[in-house]
């Protein structure tokens, strides 16, 4: 006959509860950083599919009006192909210039920061007209980074999927890109101001 000490037998359960009660703990752990995981990885494609849908996605032309002397006062208007013209109103990024400068204006931003944003729909007629004028001149691409007045000017680029135009405003010797400027300026929801400063 084996004689169990009673010691050992509590010793025993309270081994066993130990063990489940680490167990227990490993367990939530491992479901918390799979929870966190799983968190991570929804933020970051829904905050990326954003990102692309709104500066890629049936994105039409995008018009960028600033001036040279400084970085605030940055216009950007985004025009869709349903006719959604979407305005953007901040301090644009450092490299913009040096990036407009080339030609390779376009990342997926030119803010640094965004103060306003504002969406409205452009009339059906003036999604056509701006189409006919947009095949204008991505048939002749106006870039002149040269002789462009880099201090205490406006200066607009236009932006579509296959041109990048770039002009002080009051310099264009295209009529093509004069006129898509005029429209958007027009139509943007937020008023741009291309002002003095003294």
């Amino acid at each position: 006959m084996i004689l169990i000490n009673s010691a050992d037998i509590v010793s025993a359960d309270i081994s066993k509860n130990i063990l489940l009660v680490i167990d227990a703990k490993n367990e939530r752990i491992t479901m918390l950083k799979y929870f966190y995981l799983i968190s991570l990885l929804f933020c970051f494609f829904s905050c990326g599919n954003h990102v692309k849908k709104e500066f890629s996605e049936g994105l039409l032309c995008r018009c960028i009006v600033f001036p040279t002397g400084t970085l605030c006062d940055t216009y950007q208007i985004n025009v869709y192909e349903d006719g959604t013209i979407c305005t953007f109103f901040g301090l644009r990024s450092e490299d913009f210039d040096s990036l407009a400068r080339c030609g390779k204006v376009m990342k997926e931003h030119v803010f640094e920061k965004v103060e306003t944003k504002k969406t409205s729909k452009l009339q059906y007629g003036s999604i056509e007209q701006l189409n006919k004028y947009l095949s204008a001149i991505n048939e002749n691409r106006c870039f002149h980074s040269n002789a462009l007045n880099w201090k205490d000017s406006w200066c607009v680029v236009i932006e579509t999927g296959t041109s990048v135009s770039l002009h002080n405003i009051g310099d264009f010797d295209n009529n093509n890109i004069e006129f898509i400027y005029e429209m958007l300026k027009k139509n943007s929801p937020i008023i741009v101001d291309v002002h003095g400063w003294s």
